[in-house]
């Protein structure tokens, strides 16, 4: 005689297989989750990180700019410095060569 085992399970242990079944798939979403969270995280970390240096350059170019003003700005007043000098130069060279030569510079000459 051949004896047929029937599969048979009880109400309780069919619910404690789904109550199984269940917290490995939350376990499962919960380790996805939470890796999510963790690229999240570094790639926010990542992006203040560029945020910062992108502020430090704009500060750096910030200083250059004004220092590279600074610079024009004494540059132009020692060329408007220079182009009033040359032009008093000019000014008393032409009055020099219009001035009659003295009676003194004319014997030292002759002499």
């Amino acid at each position: 005689m051949r004896l047929v085992y029937l599969n048979v399970t009880t109400p309780t242990e069919e619910l404690r297989g789904q109550l199984a079944a269940a917290q490995a798939e939350l376990k499962h979403t919960a380790l996805q989750h939470a890796d999510v969270l963790a690229a999240l995280r570094t790639e926010l970390r990542l992006s203040q990180q560029q945020a910062e240096s992108a502020v430090q350059l704009h500060r750096d170019s910030t200083d250059e700019l004004a220092r590279t003003r600074s610079l024009l700005q004494d540059a132009l007043q020692r060329v408007e410095r220079a182009e009033a000098e040359a032009q008093i130069t000019r000014q008393l060279i032409n009055e020099l060569k219009r001035t009659p030569p003295t009676r003194t510079a004319s014997k030292q000459k002759a002499g």
